[in-house]
């Protein structure tokens, strides 16, 4: 697809749920922007060559043509696909959280002011602030809004004010929340194409996302939260395959938003959006640890933005270190932003912290 089928998948778009406002008017301008804002993201759509598919699913154009794409009004920060009826959801709820994030005390415009600050006095710039208490503050009071939203929804429906203003539509932080997007988007759709490639082709890539995932849990088998995890993957014989398809479903949707680029500029902002990508999934591990369940089919977000990062590296033939350097700075950048809030957030208890006391 591209983008002169924009027009023709509207009729494939559809909201779910209700949004909650008193002016019709506002709210039909509301819908009509917004489905144009998602058609965009929707319509660069990618796909295997032909002959990666099994027969039954050709010729391939046709079978992405039958899917619906509904944009949930619900109180969650989830996508998913239906395989069995040829649907993506997305949560509406998901382009606030990331307007956010990336609006999150300018973190991911400070990363892109190269033409004003050289890349290491951007890197001590933000570093620096990493070691106050205000980012952990911060998040807290951005975590406690999430959840006053997710109540509020569950009373009435999505608040027309918590959508973006039209008028920003185009700034960066937009199109940070749109890249973040994107990514969500590719990575439902890698499940679907995985369900339909040919299994020669999908265990190749498996193969290799499971080598990752070997190679980093043996890498930091010091680390007890690894320990934990490498209990689990031993107990639970489905959880590693799981673990896998998301892995390589994060790689996937990483190298199909990058395909898209042309200019070493326009890549800069795929990764500043891939380090919010993954900071909202370790904000979903924030929120929802107590339930420890998602670890079944979720590997946790430290262990799949790591292995994202060398497997991209791997495919532009760079070292890890090479990859800092000269493509994922502002990445890793990210990443150890967030990771560093998180950490002081929940008093050292990040990402699979909560592994140790072996509660799976």
């Amino acid at each position: 697809m591209n983008g002169k089928d924009s027009y023709n998948i509207m009729k494939h778009i559809h909201f779910v749920g209700q949004f909650c406002s008193d002016d019709e008017e506002f709210t039909e301008q509301c819908i009509h922007t917004l489905k144009s804002f998602f058609a965009g993201i929707f319509c660069e759509q990618g796909s295997y060559p032909e002959e990666c598919y099994k027969e039954e699913f050709l010729p391939v154009q046709k079978e992405l043509e039958k899917i619906t794409y509904n944009i949930r009004l619900e109180p969650h920060n989830q996508a998913y696909v239906s395989l069995d009826k040829d649907t993506v959801n997305l949560s509406l709820y998901t382009q606030f959280i990331f307007w956010e994030l990336a609006s999150f005390r300018n973190i991911a415009n400070k990363l892109s002011k190269r033409d004003v600050m050289r890349p290491d006095e951007i890197a001590q710039s933000i570093l620096a602030e990493c070691n106050s208490d205000e980012p952990g503050k911060e998040l807290k009071k951005l975590l406690d809004k999430w959840i006053k939203y997710e109540c509020e929804v569950r009373e009435g429906g999505i608040r027309l004010s918590w959508v973006p203003p039209f008028e920003l539509f185009g700034s960066d932080n937009y199109n940070y929340a749109k890249n973040g997007l994107k990514l969500i988007f590719h990575h439902e759709m890698s499940h679907w194409h995985l369900s339909r490639i040919k299994d020669t082709e999908k265990q190749r890539l498996f193969g290799h996302a499971e080598e990752e995932l070997r190679e980093y849990l043996e890498k930091e088998k010091g680390d007890p939260r690894m320990a934990a995890l490498k209990k689990l993957l031993a107990r639970k014989k489905g959880v590693i395959k799981s673990w896998v398809e998301e892995i390589a479903a994060d790689y996937l949707s990483c190298m199909a938003v990058l395909k898209g680029c042309s200019k070493a500029g326009e890549m800069k902002q795929v990764f500043i959006a891939c380090g919010l990508y993954f900071a909202l999934l370790k904000a979903e591990e924030y929120r929802i640890h107590p339930d420890k369940f998602w670890m079944n089919t979720h590997p946790p977000a430290m262990i799949r933005e790591d292995i994202s990062m060398r497997m991209i590296a791997k495919t532009y033939q760079y070292s890890i270190e090479e990859f800092f350097v000269f493509m994922g700075s502002a990445w890793i950048l990210i990443s150890m932003y967030f990771t560093i809030a998180f950490t002081k957030l929940t008093g050292g208890k990040t990402d699979v912290g909560i592994l140790k006391n072996d509660g799976l």
